[in-house]
């Protein structure tokens, strides 16, 4: 974590909400979970709800719901199948970009170059909402299917992301 934008404890439990810009694409704050003082899980909100009112929802059902919590430490909870899909494709799809000219950066004095950069990294991060937003309603059937079925392959999927078909 970067910067510590909470911190608070309920009952045996405790809470450290963070900001953090080193992991994936649109996932910039954090929340890490102890119990007892014993660190437990850390939890990214990525997107839409990467917002304090789902943060300390989340919380709060963490500390209520024995049987979700366990979902949690056995990593069988919705957010984490989406968060072990997404991941990856996000990369995959980093990578893919990553070639295109200014993608990566563009030297200082070079406005025309600088513009194209901002405008690719908005576009970049337009299509990771996009596919994180897929993921999501679609994570069912992209676990019983992934790898058995082509449709649902990284590169395929990367395919269908960057053609609009997503």
């Amino acid at each position: 974590m970067h910067g510590i934008i909470k911190e608070w404890k309920s009952g045996d439990f405790e809470f450290v909400w963070g900001f953090d810009t080193g992991g994936s694409v649109g996932g910039t704050n954090a929340l890490d979970v102890s119990h007892q003082g014993a660190f437990l899980f850390e939890r990214v909100f990525y997107f839409h709800e990467d917002n304090e009112e789902h943060v300390k929802n989340f919380a709060k059902k963490v500390v209520r719901d024995s049987e979700y919590l366990q979902r949690i430490i056995r990593n069988e909870a919705q957010w984490q199948k989406i968060e072990k899909i997404y991941e990856p494709l996000e990369i995959a799809l980093y990578e893919t970009w990553s070639t295109i000219p200014d993608f990566l950066g563009y030297v200082a004095t070079d406005k025309v170059a600088e513009r194209r950069s901002r405008e690719l990294h908005d576009a970049f991060y337009l299509l990771c909402e996009r596919l994180y937003g897929y993921i999501s309603k679609n994570i069912d059937e992209l676990i019983v299917g992934w790898g058995k079925d082509e449709r649902l392959t990284t590169r395929s999927l990367i395919e269908q992301i960057q053609n609009g078909k997503i």
